[in-house]
Parts: structure tokens; C-alpha cells; sequence
């Protein structure tokens, strides 16, 4: 049982030391940071961890960079991050949505596919759904399903779409005319 609580202990200093790295200014830090926190996120209890930490609003920080290579780690880390309904949600309450729309529109392809992969989780929340699809986003959405080469990019396309176009059935939110 002591072993446990030190690895426990040794767990939540590094990751702590992870979310510290996100403060810095330097990307050659940052983006394996980043890197870091896109595959803690897919254990569910470190995920729960990062939370606590508020990695949400260190990740959303950052998503001012112009740095092509940072934006598209953050955007991985942010999709890994929403895999779990806690992570979405905190990362949806900091407003994270506007900046992953406005990266979905970027002219770097990798960008785009990582954008829309978080995207995709978000709009699985009813509230966020509205958000997204009042941002005239379907007809981006749209090319990235024909692009037959682009299977991730597809799959998050269409599972943005399914939601929006779920949410409209339902009534929970209007169509937006053209």
C-alpha cells in the first residue's frame, strides 16, 4: 500500500510539472508538453487528474499561438482531453469552441483533422452543438467528408454533422439559413 501512495504521489508531481511547462513561453517546451498531455488523457484517472488541475484553461491559453506545429498538438491534446464527458465539459464552460472553429477553417490540413477531432467531441454536448453549427461550419464540414483521402478527417466531419444534424431534429437548435 505505501508503494501505491508513492506512485500516486510520483504521478501527480509530474503531471503537476507537465501543467507548469504549459506557462511557459517556449514552444520547444510546450509542444511536448502538449504531447504529454494527449497521451495522459486516454488513461481515464489521469485525465481526471488533469482536470483538476485545469488543464482546460492552460490548453485554451494557448490556443492564441500562430505556431502551426503547437496548434496542432493543442488541438490533439484538447480531443484527447474531451474523449471523457468531465474533460469535455470543462473545456466547452472555458469557451474553447470559437478557437476550434476558427482553426478549422486553417489552410493546414493537420490542423483542420485535429481541430475537427475535438470538434467532434464537443458537439457531442447539446449545449455546444448550437455553438458550432451557428458558425456556418457545414459547408467546411462538408468538403472535409468528400475528401476521400482524409479518413479522420472524415469521420470527425461527419460525426460534427450527425450532432448538429441530431439537435436540429430534435428542436434543440434552428437551421441557419444561407
Amino acid at each position: 500500500m505505501k508503494n501505491a501512495n508513492l506512485q500516486m504521489e510520483n504521478s501527480l508531481d509530474g503531471i503537476e510539472c507537465i501543467i507548469d511547462l504549459l506557462a511557459s513561453k517556449r514552444k520547444e517546451l510546450l509542444i511536448p508538453a502538449c504531447t504529454l498531455i494527449h497521451n495522459l488523457a486516454k488513461d481515464k484517472n489521469a485525465l481526471s487528474v488533469l482536470v483538476e488541475f485545469n488543464v482546460a484553461s492552460h490548453l485554451m491559453r494557448l490556443m492564441k499561438t500562430n505556431d502551426k506545429k503547437l496548434l496542432q498538438q493543442l488541438c490533439l491534446a484538447v480531443a484527447s482531453c474531451c474523449s471523457f464527458k468531465k474533460g469535455c465539459e470543462k473545456f466547452a464552460e472555458c469557451g474553447i469552441t470559437p478557437a476550434l472553429l476558427k482553426h478549422l477553417r486553417a489552410k493546414s490540413k493537420p490542423l483542420r483533422i485535429t481541430a475537427a477531432s475535438a470538434l467532434s467531441r464537443i458537439a457531442s454536448l447539446p449545449n455546444w452543438c448550437s455553438v458550432v453549427s451557428q458558425n456556418r461550419i457545414i459547408p467546411v464540414l462538408t468538403d472535409m467528408l468528400l475528401d476521400v483521402k482524409n479518413k479522420e478527417g472524415n469521420e470527425s466531419a461527419a460525426m460534427i454533422l450527425r450532432h448538429i444534424l441530431c439537435n436540429m431534429h430534435r428542436g434543440k437548435i434552428k437551421p441557419v439559413s444561407a
